[in-house]
């Protein structure tokens, strides 16, 4: 689904405030194996900031701080990190395997194909990996920020940054560049497109997280709200929005992640319909047909047509039904950090 035209609820979706950022920068923060370092002059941002470890071995992390193991790119230099507690975001394992990426005709009329970009449907052949159970919170976006490894994000509308109470809810108004260096720091890394969807839907083909039933009907069905979507709540304070009549999160605004366990996905990911969108790795392309990675990688070459936009997934608390299926995919500019756009992250099996 390309950008233009996308908002349903434009009264929620405030601008950006910081513009291009020194992208250099921001490239040299988010590589950290050793030969990258040297070749781009880099500092490494693990550097000073927190201790290998050993995720098999003795505890020997400082008060307060957890070993992690790390994602297989660092695993030259580390098998693990020492990461702040408030930064550590459970993570649930996705096996590998392959699965149906993209439109579901036979059971989703949101979209169509060839037209849609979620077309054409494919066959990915995806390594097993393990994907964060919910959106990166503010408490552990905080603790990469007190380690002045990532950038305050932006404080401007409905930023949860910032606002007493909210620690526990997605960290949003962060651009792919801060996503990016926040699971780098982490240990982790963006996920890509197709690990995403994976995680969101299984092998079955379903159409949301949780089954094929929209939002109102499994709500209905599981006795309770599946997700944080635009509601009846959230109708009592954005009057103009447009909104899932009948179905009510009991929130007009995010929720703290991980709040809905009736909407998991076949895996246990949490929040991976509605809430905010995350950013992924990928660059975007308005069709599956030209070279889309089918080894579970992202894809990486961003076109002259498409320019650098990147990927989001998943759907906002903003949103009603047809964003918020699981292969429902949107393009926004890397610099965008607008209030329904947050991150998680992934990492590969060992």
């Amino acid at each position: 689904m390309s950008r233009p035209g996308w908002r349903y609820n434009p009264a929620a979706t405030l601008s950006g405030s910081g513009g291009m950022k020194d992208g250099f920068r921001r490239v040299c923060a988010a590589f950290v194996a050793a030969v990258l370092v040297s070749a781009l002059g880099c500092s490494d941002p693990m550097d000073g900031v927190r201790f290998a470890c050993d995720p098999a071995g003795p505890e020997t992390c400082a008060a307060g701080w957890k070993c992690q193991p790390a994602d297989e790119i660092y695993r030259s230099l580390y098998q693990g990190i020492c990461l702040p507690e408030d930064a550590v975001v459970p993570m649930v394992k996705v096996p590998n395997g392959t699965f149906r990426m993209g439109c579901n005709e036979e059971k989703d009329s949101s979209c169509s194909c060839p037209d849609s970009d979620e077309c054409p449907s494919h066959n990915v052949n995806v390594p097993g990996f393990f994907i964060d159970q919910y959106e990166v919170t503010v408490a552990a976006y905080r603790a990469c920020v007190d380690q002045g490894r990532c950038e305050t994000p932006s404080g401007h509308g409905e930023c949860n940054w910032g606002v007493s109470g909210r620690g526990q809810h997605p960290v949003n108004c962060i651009d792919w560049y801060q996503a990016r260096v926040f699971c780098t720091w982490a240990g982790k890394r963006l996920c890509s497109e197709s690990e995403w969807e994976k995680a969101a839907r299984g092998t079955d083909g379903r159409v949301y997280p949780w089954g094929d039933e929209d939002p109102l009907s499994a709500q209905t069905k599981y006795g309770g709200p599946v997700g944080n979507f635009a509601d009846d709540t959230a109708k009592t304070v954005h009057t103009s929005w447009t909104v899932i009549t009948g179905y009510d999160d009991w929130y007009a605004d995010t929720a703290p992640a991980g709040q809905f366990e009736k909407g998991a996905s076949p895996y246990g990911a949490l929040d991976l319909s509605g809430n905010v969108w995350e950013w992924v790795e990928d660059c975007y392309q308005s069709t599956y047909d030209s070279g889309a990675p089918l080894d579970g990688k992202a894809r990486t070459a961003c076109t002259t047509h498409d320019g650098a936009a990147r990927v989001i997934r998943g759907g906002g608390f903003d949103y009603y039904a047809v964003d918020l299926r699981a292969s429902n995919r949107v393009d926004d500019g890397p610099d965008d950090d607008v209030v329904f756009i947050g991150a998680r992250c992934c990492r590969s099996l060992p």
